[in-house]
């Protein structure tokens, strides 16, 4: 609802920010209702007792809704001009070239004069030549620059060439711009300095300025600043310091990690005026930013605040904040810095920031810009990559290892290899491996000049199956593509690429990935297995599909019968439910299970007319079982006539332990109706031990009155005592239990400020006659407290008293 709208409010990868001013005469209170985990700061400004402040009213006056709507028109152009062009404004242009070592003056102004926009386009767009190039600006004679920056961190992103637009600064096709307001009483001098090794082709420079009437007098002169660090365990990186009268008003940052992205805990902290304790501080790095949860979604560039770079595998973020309506005032001084890690704990970060505020003269003097190799970026590393420069070269010759510094993208470790072998000839890289398992085997290769070409990967004189078009590959980014699931033994192993037509590839780095595993299984493929006949073979296979543990163990059967028989290792004996992870396909047949000799299932479909992963299905429901081994054994009932084979595939096994002997999972029970919300299995592994097979039926409505209704079998007529097992949590209701539609005891109350099991609640002692019964769940309301009406249902027992 206006005026809380964008521009000056919304959501921003993660985040909600809020950029309406409102005042207040005496006292302003903010509420927070809903929900269970809040990060949030309030950031205010008291005004002199003598000054008349309106109270703030949503809905906004005439004038009021005129400026709103200009705000919203800045918006939707951002990256033009924010002023009104007027016929006094001129503009300094200059276009050429500019040496590795010189440097130009793109503007000599006298004034009394306001520099309203500055734009550059500079070629190439090279990430050393951005960071080795600096922009300085100097106001009214002084000796020392109040502005001092590398290019690319000035326009907002440190790490290279980056498309964003924000009100003040951006980078657009057409090169980078500056909009700050830059007023100045006597003379302004604006340079560009090509510090880098590397000659820049193209410099276009525009400074548009206009005069003013007379020297400013309260907004002091627009100062930048560049500051880099490593950081250290248990200090702050200081963005800006500065003494003097003046109001800080954004900043840029570049953060480059080792491992992760978890600096982006660190705390934002301001000091004004010497004080002790910061009259400023945050909730995280990614809050100060205006995002949340690590930048949840993303690269994202608005107004006042964005995140023009998010690699999580290099560990890079690139951000900016302008306060420009929530500006820090200082009369005396002004220290602002920011923790990396939850308290200072991320050492070895690369912090580089620019800091823009405006201040009365004389500044500070710091320290100038460090020469090109003190500026120029950390080589990337990719999480988990093996370094090919760092291994055996394979081939004849072998490949040669080059630096990344004339490439359009950055290698991992600053290094690659250049794989050029003859047509039909291989050459490639050795690479260990530490620990036997399947991996998924991934390359990543950077663009080199003269790339392309197709090839045949060989793992150990073996060919994969995928083929590799080099041609098709971006010139501007890294490649990472996957070469399959791969059964890897401990020990050294070789890849090679053939060459079908005398091509260029630059291998970067192989990386192994484990597969994902279901939390808690046993792998089938790693479970003993015995076929019968013996001549049927059992195989762990790979690459079809994203098993867990990437592998399942398959029976190739051929009629009714066929049989494997998996050897199930029970660590502590109790009462359990065997559950399996299918895999389904047109090969495959149908099957019954069986536990050491007793009773067979009922037959268990796994055909399908695609291959695919799933679904979960209940082997053995309430096996009493000693610790030791166990034999499951999975036999060929039949298949359809659609299937073309009898074969049984198994991914993996999961053991639940039943709390209640006899009991009644409700996550494995027929729903057969439901009403306002979703309900589904949900694995509690994770909140301990209290939940009878680990899992629950979670019930997720909106709002009271909704319902689910499940299928209870009863085996015998009889006097039942009927009980069930809940979850309790913050935002869980209250739940009114009925048999065959009539009310079983009082509302159960779920609400509880932590994630806790309810243990065994009694429902009452009812007569019930062979056959399906229904047990429905309602959400008859909710506790005050909690914050939604969901439910959780563990488990039903019927215990036959006569």
């Amino acid at each position: 609802m206006p005026p809380f709208q964008p521009p000056l409010a919304g959501t921003s990868s993660g985040g909600w920010y809020s950029l309406v001013p409102i005042s207040f005469a005496h006292s302003c209170r903010i509420d927070v209702a809903g929900g269970s985990r809040f990060y949030y700061q309030v950031t205010y400004q008291q005004f002199a007792a003598t000054k008349e402040v309106p109270t703030f009213d949503p809905k906004l006056a005439p004038d009021d809704l005129v400026l709103l709507d200009k705000a919203q028109k800045m918006q939707r152009a951002l990256g033009q001009p924010p002023y009104e062009p007027d016929a006094k404004m001129q503009t300094e242009t200059k276009s050429g070239a500019l040496a590795s070592g010189e440097r130009v003056v793109i503007a000599d102004l006298s004034g009394p004069a306001e520099v309203c926009g500055i734009r550059i386009a500079a070629l190439p767009r090279q990430r050393d030549l951005l960071r080795g190039a600096a922009i300085r600006i100097w106001w009214d004679d002084e000796k020392d620059p109040s502005v001092e920056a590398p290019l690319a961190d000035f326009f907002g992103c440190g790490f290279g060439d980056r498309r964003f637009q924000s009100l003040p600064i951006g980078m657009t096709d057409d090169g980078y711009y500056c909009y700050f307001p830059m007023p100045f009483a006597r003379n302004a001098r604006v340079e560009i300095a090509n510090e880098s090794p590397l000659p820049m082709a193209t410099l276009h420079t525009e400074v548009t300025h206009r005069p003013l009437d007379g020297p400013p007098r309260s907004s002091g002169r627009f100062h930048a600043r560049w500051h880099r660090a490593t950081t250290e365990a248990g200090k702050p990186h200081v963005i800006l310091e500065a003494r003097g009268r003046g109001h800080y008003v954004g900043c840029t940052m570049a953060m480059q990690g080792t491992t992760g992205i978890h600096f982006l805990e660190g705390d934002e902290q301001v000091f004004v005026d010497g004080a002790k304790e910061p009259s400023i501080i945050g909730t995280g790095t990614e809050d100060f930013f205006s995002g949340g949860w690590y930048f949840a979604t993303g690269e994202f560039s608005l107004g006042f605040h964005g995140v023009p770079l998010k690699d999580e595998g290099i560990s890079r973020i690139a951000a900016y904040r302008f306060q420009i309506g929530d500006c820090v005032p200082f009369k005396k001084s002004i220290r602002l810095q920011i923790e990396h890690g939850g308290v200072n704990d991320y050492p070895g970060a690369d912090y580089a920031s620019v800091a823009y505020w405006y201040q009365e003269e004389p500044h500070d003097p710091w320290s100038p810009l460090p020469p090109f190799e003190g500026r120029r970026l950390r080589s990337p590393r990719v999480a988990g990559a093996i370094e090919s420069e760092n291994e055996e070269p394979l081939g004849s010759p072998p490949p040669s290892t080059d630096g990344d510094a004339g490439l359009a993208f950055e290698a991992s470790g600053g290094r690659f290899l250049r794989i050029a072998p003859a047509k039909g000839e291989s050459a490639g890289m050795g690479f260990p491996v530490n620990e036997s398992g399947v991996y998924e085997l991934f390359v990543g290769t950077v663009p080199v000049p003269g790339f392309g070409g197709t090839f045949t990967a060989i793992l150990d004189d073996r060919a994969l199956a995928t083929r590799i078009d080099v041609a098709g590959f971006p010139h501007d980014q890294r490649t990472m593509m996957s070469l399959g699931p791969q059964r890897l033994e401990r020990g050294r192993h070789s890849l090679r690429f053939a060459s079908d037509d005398g091509g260029t590839l630059g291998l970067d780095f192989v990386r192994l990935q484990p597969p994902f595993r279901d939390a808690g299984v046993l792998e089938a493929e790693t479970l003993k297995a015995t076929p019968s006949p013996a001549d049927r073979r059992v195989e762990s296979e790979i690459g079809s599909l994203r098993w867990s543990g990437g592998a399942q163990a398959r029976l190739h059967a051929t009629q009714p019968g066929d049989a494997m028989v998996l050897e199930v290792p029970i660590t502590e004996a109790a009462t359990y439910d065997v559950e399996a992870c299918l895999t389904r396909g047109p090969e495959y047949g149908r099957f019954r299970a069986s536990l050491d000799g007793g009773a067979a299932s009922e037959p268990i479909e796994e055909f399908s007319a695609t291959l695919e992963r799933g679904p979960w299905v209940t082997l053995v429901r309430g096996a009493t079982l000693p610790a030791g081994p166990h034999a499951l054994r999975l036999q060929v009932d039949g298949k359809t006539p659609l299937s073309i084979g009898h074969d049984v595939g198994i991914d993996c096994l999961r053991l639940r332990k039943s709390l209640d002997p006899g009991a009644l999972e409700a996550e494995s029970l027929r729903i057969t109706e439901k009403e306002g919300g979703d309900a589904s299995r949900q694995d509690m592994t994770g909140f301990g031990p209290g939940w009878s097979a680990d899992a629950q039926l979670f019930f997720t409505p909106k709002a009271a009155g909704a319902f689910v209704t499940l299928e209870v079998p009863v085996a015998e007529n009889g006097n039942y005592q009927i009980a069930a097992r809940f979850t309790r949590a913050a935002d869980y209701g209250r739940v009114q239990v009925a048999l065959d539609g009539r009310p079983l005891g009082k509302p159960f109350d779920g609400f509880h400020r932590g994630v806790a099991a309810s243990g065994l609640v009694n429902l009452g002692l009812e007569y019930l006659r062979k056959g399906p019964h229904t047990l429905r769940f309602t959400v008859a309301g909710k506790a005050d407290e909690s914050s939604g009406f969901f439910a959780g249902i563990d488990s039903i027992l019927l215990t036959k008293k006569y």
